[in-house]
């Protein structure tokens, strides 16, 4: 609290058996389980007849022994061991769903990389290099051998570019497909460039009208595309797959788990059943 200049404070609580005191540690138990619900802020529906927080059951248990019952203290500790483990087992059970996503994500990445890992080895045997004079860009009509001639090639590919995929030459060894064209907030226009032999490699680029030049880095990031393109990806797909295999094992090993406290769950159960039934009883006989 602000102006306080003590380094620790102590807080108590100052309550009388048999007063209005009572009352009103009721009220605030009743308030702190509302704001417990809503604070909360997941799965309110399910939650609002129990699940509660450490304050809640520490305004009950004042409460219990304002009232002079010892039966509503019992009660309301019960009820506070019963939810500790209900909660546990909720936390269980979602471990136990996030371990089944995690084991089918991981098979699924598995099967993905046994078919593309083949494929890209294959597409990385047809690599040739393009450093230096070994540049070639082979096109519909010719085979351009100066990057200069390359990048005038390619804005007139940008400016007749069609709605649908098309190869515009071969470049190191595989084919180079202009496959997308879309309008960007700034009026730029984005294009993607990528491999027509395999999924997954390619780069975007920019231009500022189809009828402009073409980035000058464009060629440079085709043939860095077509040289090292297969290569890194190969990498990350078998890091991948290593990754879920590690996943795939572990996540089977938990799989099916029993809930470690299920015997302490019940026990809190049949406790608290226990004191629901002797203060129903209670209240049965001061009626009488």
């Amino acid at each position: 609290r602000n102006g306080n200049q003590n380094p620790e404070v102590e807080i108590t609580q100052v309550v009388a058996e048999g007063t209005f005191d009572a009352f009103m540690w009721q009220l605030l138990e009743v308030k702190a389980r509302f704001i417990d619900q809503v604070m909360g802020g997941h799965d309110l529906a399910r939650q609002m007849e129990g699940d509660v927080g450490q304050d809640v059951f520490n305004f009950a248990e004042a409460k219990a022994v304002l009232s002079g019952n010892p039966l509503l203290l019992e009660e309301a500790t019960a009820q506070k061991d019963l939810q500790r483990f209900r909660r546990l087992e909720r936390a269980h059970e979602q471990s136990q769903r996030s371990l089944v996503f995690q084991r089918d994500s991981a098979i699924e990445t598995l099967d993905r990389a046994s078919v593309a890992l083949p494929v890209l080895a294959e597409a990385a045997e047809r690599t040739v290099p393009t450093a230096g004079d070994e540049f070639r860009l082979a096109t519909p009509r010719a085979t351009i051998s100066t990057r200069a001639d390359a990048t005038a090639y390619l804005e007139r590919a940008i400016r007749d570019y069609a709605p649908c995929p098309r190869t515009i030459g071969t470049l190191g060894g595989h084919p180079i497909v202009l496959a997308q064209k879309a309008g960007m907030p700034d009026g730029q226009i984005r294009l993607v460039w990528e491999l027509g032999d395999v999924e997954g490699v390619q780069i975007s680029t920019t231009v500022a009208s189809l009828c402009g030049e073409a980035d000058r880095g464009l060629i440079t990031r085709l043939e860095n595309m077509s040289q090292n393109g297969i290569p890194a990806l190969t990498a990350r797909l078998a890091t991948s797959a290593e990754e879920a295999k590690t996943t795939l094992t572990n996540a089977e090993a938990l799989i099916g788990k029993p809930f470690p406290h299920a015997g302490a769950l019940e026990q809190a159960q049949e406790r608290y059943t226990t004191v629901q039934t002797q203060l129903a009883l209670q209240h049965q006989q001061e009626l009488i």
